[in-house]
């Protein structure tokens, strides 16, 4: 690894380090979570598509007044862009999953599959904490790993009798408010000290 490209990763981190990007995947979570327990669950696929261009304004906004932009070398670019287009083909992977799944269960009766049957409310979480595990590791915010945790074992909490009837679409709707909330606890930090810096220069 080059020295351009350890300071390109380093301010890739910083880049993304705001809290910013927390907020947004929370917020697209919660939509996808409403668009499912709203019976539209193939609508939560359009959600990213619909907020992508969101993303560059209010990082213009929001952000770089306070700490500028970044131009990246093309090689790093071109990184960027194959990884959003791997993410973006493994989310439309994960909603052909997970609505094949749900769907083939719900009409298998062999009791020998009863088990999985058991399981399936809990693979949509499941899978949505892939992607946000990658994340933390890709960028090395560990933040994203509790995302994916709290993915997890929002899922699971569906398989425990509760009394309550709670469906995938909570499960995700949770995630995304957790993701969210947390999201705006580092951006509100952020801007604090980013305050503090423009006062003191």
């Amino acid at each position: 690894m080059t020295q351009l490209s350890k300071m390109e990763g380093l301010l890739t981190r910083q880049f993304f380090d705001d809290g910013l990007l927390d907020m947004f995947v929370g917020v697209g979570l919660a939509l996808i979570g409403i668009a499912w327990l709203s019976g539209l669950v193939a609508l939560g696929a359009i959600v990213p598509a619909v907020m992508m261009p969101f993303w560059k304004p209010l990082r213009q906004k929001l952000t770089e007044p306070h700490i500028g932009t970044v131009d990246f070398s093309a090689s790093h670019k071109k990184k960027g862009k194959e990884a959003l287009t791997k993410w973006v083909a493994f989310g439309i992977v994960v909603l052909v999953v997970e609505v094949s799944a749900l769907f083939a269960f719900n009409r298998v009766s062999l009791s020998s599959l009863d088990f999985l049957k058991d399981l399936v409310p809990a693979l949509p979480s499941v899978l949505i904490a892939i992607p946000l595990t990658a994340t933390a590791l890709y960028l090395k915010i560990g933040r994203f790993a509790l995302y994916g945790t709290l993915s997890v074992f929002f899922g699971f909490i569906l398989l425990v009798d509760t009394g309550i009837n709670l469906e995938p679409g909570h499960a995700i709707l949770f995630t995304g408010v957790c993701t969210a909330l947390i999201g705006f606890g580092v951006f509100r930090h952020f801007l604090q000290n980013a305050h503090e810096m423009d006062a003191e220069g």
